[in-house]
């Protein structure tokens, strides 16, 4: 069964509850990358993540992903409300 876009944005909300970077946390959400890209994107747009970090060549200077205050309180929301049903 898929997975609704609702339902791997909350993934992603989980998944950012400390920074990550794309590859990793694709392996958390079980999502393609080329199409976290463009969701991250979105979310960022948003407000509910941003960027940490710039591109580079050496592993240790590539983006990270983290969660704002507005996506830390939509993640707990979302999750107070799941725990109801």
């Amino acid at each position: 069964m898929r997975r609704s876009l609702l339902e791997i944005e909350i993934d992603v909300l989980n998944a950012l509850r400390q920074p990550e970077k794309l590859t990793r946390l694709t392996y958390k959400t079980n999502y393609n990358a080329s199409n976290m890209k463009i969701l991250l994107r979105n979310m960022i747009a948003k407000g509910l993540v941003e960027t940490r970090g710039a591109p580079g060549k050496t592993k240790d200077s590539r983006v990270q992903y983290v969660l704002t205050d507005r996506g830390r309180e939509a993640a707990n929301q979302i999750n107070h409300l799941l725990l109801q049903l």
